[in-house]
């Protein structure tokens, strides 16, 4: 609230596409020019899109409890009240479920270049999906903790009483961990052009799973405050006793700074 919301490049600098401070925001390709747009949520004002060349462009006066990027546009959770709608660059609104959502996350389950809306239900114990083409479907009777997209499939962690599975349309279901995952994300660490699981275990520590060759390989004997994807490599946060580190599987793991981010 107290600086609102900037925009950085490294040719440009800093400039300030707002001075009201955005409680959500994503960015996605809504004119189709291959250069993502911002959509952002002001609290007390509604919901934008922001074109630098264009400023602001009013999208609703609901503020979403949850958003996500699907396919060209947005998917807007607005909670018990509205449901589960869907928007994108026609600008109209859609709406695809009554139903508040739990959980969402978009991922392109059966390979055809489009992503899917997997999603759970406040009230509902099973996990749907939805494709623009087809009705809701469920996929399994538990809800997960949480969800990442992996190539042309999905991770599920189903918590200490299931562990770690993976689906896509084509083989169904796999277990890839009997055990609960502390952080997952999913990055090309090796370059062949497919994704692999980075997933951490307490009491275990920091592993690399590779579908393909069904390698499991653990990196780190410590637990990462946060993991995010860095091109082909990991950047971890170990905290204050080590700092911040990357990994790769050609330069192993190096230091990038002794404080914790």
């Amino acid at each position: 609230p107290a600086h609102g919301l900037w925009h950085y490049d490294q040719t440009r600098g800093y400039d300030q596409p707002n001075t009201v401070s955005p409680s959500q925001m994503v960015g996605v390709d809504l004119n189709g020019d291959g250069m993502d747009e911002l959509v952002a949520a002001f609290p007390g004002y509604g919901l934008y899109s922001y074109v630098p060349t264009d400023g602001w462009q009013w999208i609703n006066n609901v503020i979403p409890e949850g958003m996500i990027r699907y396919r060209d546009g947005i998917a807007c959770d607005f909670g018990a009240a509205y449901g589960l709608w869907l928007w994108d660059e026609s600008g109209a609104w859609r709406r695809i479920n009554d139903v508040d959502p739990d959980k969402m996350i978009a991922a392109d389950i059966d390979g055809d270049g489009e992503d899917e809306l997997i999603a759970g239900f406040i009230g509902y114990t099973d996990l749907y999906i939805y494709d623009d083409h087809e009705p809701w479907r469920s996929i399994t009777t538990v809800v997960p903790e949480a969800m990442v997209p992996l190539d042309k499939g999905v991770v599920c962690d189903f918590g200490s009483a299931h562990g770690l599975w993976f689906y896509n349309e084509s083989e169904g279901w796999k277990r890839w961990f009997t055990i609960d995952p502390d952080k997952m994300l999913a990055v090309d660490i090796d370059s062949d052009g497919e994704d692999e699981l980075v997933v951490s275990f307490v009491g275990y520590g920091l592993y690399t799973y590779d579908p393909v060759e069904d390698r499991r390989e653990r990196i780190n004997p410590e637990l990462p405050d946060a993991i995010i994807a860095l091109n082909r490599s990991i950047a971890a946060d170990f905290g204050a006793a080590y700092g911040l580190w990357t990994w790769s599987q050609g330069d192993g793991w190096i230091q990038w700074n002794t404080v914790d981010p």
